[in-house]
């Protein structure tokens, strides 16, 4: 029939540009994914938007050019292309996650968290969702939610390396939130610990039992560098014993400075672990023949602590570079001191702990060549500190703002690597700002080298300490470079670490027993300019005076704590 036959040909006729175009989206969005995934991400973003300009409504095209954008740092981009995306296909969990992710990225955790719940409303136990949701709930301050996030993640999938991390992290970070305590972090740590732990302890070791012989120990760390930890630890290396220890170093970094070949030097054997395997790294402690492998990183960045829990050594304890339990079994010790754990908190942490009859802090100012100077005349009283702002909870802020308000004609001034960054620099300063501390009274600057850093402490006054997670470093390094650090004594063990150097020091007056304290001392400070210009002169002899640097006796201490475990050991 003549009708059928040019109804049938009209239907091809209209069919033939659909399937043409067609056919075209989806060669062009295969070229953007074969571009996307060699890596060469402005060409890919340019086919997913020619293929999105022939057809609008595929929300996978969407998501995927939001990850090629997100890749070239556009992340505004990314996050519009997603949200397009969820126009067409509201409820889709794969796109709900990059959307969360890129909402993180932009430190809007909040909207984050929301997108992640929508996409759990579908995959209500997905790991992933899981694990991000409780990174989202981590950067809100969130922690108990978090941490349950991360162990329902754990409990769906025991080997999700990416949640294990998550948690490990929020570990440590919960140590910037004033609501949580040590049996918070416990709790957490044996979460963390049971995820890494073999099920039967290693106790084959070929170690030679003998109480009184030279000792092999080992330390491991990712901070051999110019690093914090690394300032304490090269004056205790350095004047260990020969007779007594022939120390070993394992480090977990790639990084290699003038710290680093300080430690190297004073090391019996230096070894770098960064990028091996838990089981290769245990055979070569193994092979070092080590009696005692000292920690010196707990749950902080580039730690291995599942190379601790396969215990490659027959006595392994934790010290210095964090304050707070390991959560291990396989830590036998926590080295600390009565102000950081007093008796009274020992059941918050895993290990024994055994005490230094000082702060076990040891300050060694080598390669320093940075002089007292006066401050200049007439300059505004500047308070300051130069602790990572991570320490600085939105409490220290508070406070450092009322003791601004008491002293109208003072300035604050704020040192950190983190002020690299323009929008936290921002941040900060409308942190402050929400307190009525005017941008006007503020110097904030970012990193510098170590030598400068120091010097800039000629430009402060008195240096105010945050809380609840104290400076360490900061603390002994403010006080050689003669500045008065005013601290508020806190209830949890990183709230205890200026408290302990203060006193070792001999100025037990500058520790606040609360912020009312805290206020006044730092007023008192600032009432009499020619007693804290007398100061200022006087702290680095009664620092390097006092047991913080005196690192001869410091090793000297250690070494009977490891011949006191090593005595235990031999006698079971």
């Amino acid at each position: 029939m003549p009708g059928n036959r040019r109804q049938r040909r009209a239907a091809l006729a209209g069919k033939a540009p659909s399937s043409t175009k067609t056919d075209q989206v989806r060669a062009t969005l295969g070229q953007a994914a074969r571009l996307h995934q060699a890596g060469r991400l402005q060409q890919a973003v340019t086919f997913y938007e020619q293929a999105l300009a022939l057809d609008p409504g595929i929300p996978e095209a969407f998501s995927n050019l939001a990850l090629a954008l997100k890749a070239l740092g556009r992340t505004d981009d990314a996050i519009a292309r997603c949200e397009q995306a969820l126009k067409l296909k509201p409820d889709a969990p794969e796109i709900l996650l990059n959307l969360g992710m890129l909402l993180r990225e932009k430190r809007r955790s909040k909207e984050a968290a929301t997108a992640y719940r929508r996409a759990l409303a579908v995959k209500p136990n997905d790991p992933t969702l899981l694990s991000n949701l409780g990174n989202a709930l981590k950067d809100q301050g969130e922690f108990a939610e978090a941490i349950a996030c991360f162990r329902q993640a754990l409990e769906r999938r025991p080997d999700y390396r990416a949640a294990l991390s998550n948690l490990d992290n929020a570990i440590f970070d919960m140590h910037f939130a004033d609501r949580y305590g040590n049996d918070s972090t416990l709790e957490a740590a044996r979460l963390f610990a049971r995820y890494i732990e073999p099920a039967r302890p290693r106790t084959d070791f070929a170690n030679v039992r003998d109480p009184e012989r030279r000792l092999r120990v080992g330390y491991v760390s990712p901070d051999f560098r110019n690093h914090g930890v690394s300032y304490f630890f090269h004056g205790v290396i350095a004047n260990l014993d020969p007779a007594e220890v022939e120390p070993y170093c394992y480090s977990n970094s790639t990084v290699d400075d003038d710290m680093t070949a300080r430690i190297r030097t004073a090391a019996s054997g230096f070894r770098t672990i960064a990028g091996l395997s838990d089981a290769e790294a245990d055979a070569i402690i193994q092979r070092d023949r080590i009696d005692i492998l000292v920690d010196l990183a707990g749950h902080t960045a580039g730690n291995r602590l599942s190379l601790f829990a396969r215990k490659p050594a027959p006595v392994q304890m934790l010290t210095q570079g964090y304050l707070d339990t390991s959560g291990l079994t396989a830590m036998d010790y926590l080295v600390t001191d009565r102000w950081v754990v007093p008796p009274e908190d020992e059941g918050s942490f895993t290990e024994k702990i055994l005490r230094l009859p000082n702060a076990h802090f040891c300050f060694a100012p080598t390669g320093l060549d940075i002089p007292v100077t006066a401050r200049p005349a007439g300059q505004p009283l500047t308070l300051g500190s130069f602790n990572n702002w991570n320490k600085v909870s939105g409490e220290t802020i508070a406070l450092w703002a009322r003791v601004m308000a008491e002293i109208p004609d003072c300035r604050l001034f704020l040192k950190s690597g983190r002020f690299d960054d323009p929008a936290l620099r921002r941040e900060a300063i409308d942190q402050l700002a929400a307190h009525g501390v005017g941008e006007s009274r503020l110097l904030v600057e970012g990193f510098t080298t170590r030598e400068e850093l120091m010097a800039a402490y000629n430009r402060v006054d008195i240096g105010l300490d945050p809380f609840p997670y104290n400076g360490c470093t900061t603390t002994i390094e403010a006080l050689w470079m003669g500045v008065p650090v005013v601290a508020l004594r806190g209830r949890r063990s990183v709230a205890r670490a200026s408290e302990a150097i203060l006193t070792v020091i001999g100025r037990p007056d500058l520790v606040a027993a609360d912020a009312d304290a805290y206020v006044s001392i730092v007023k008192t400070l600032a009432a009499d300019r020619k007693a804290l210009d007398e100061m200022h002169g006087t702290l680095r002899a009664m620092t390097e005076s006092s047991p913080i640097c005196d690192c001869r006796q410091f090793a000297r201490d250690t070494v009977q704590l490891y011949r006191q475990m090593w005595r235990t050991w031999c006698a079971r």
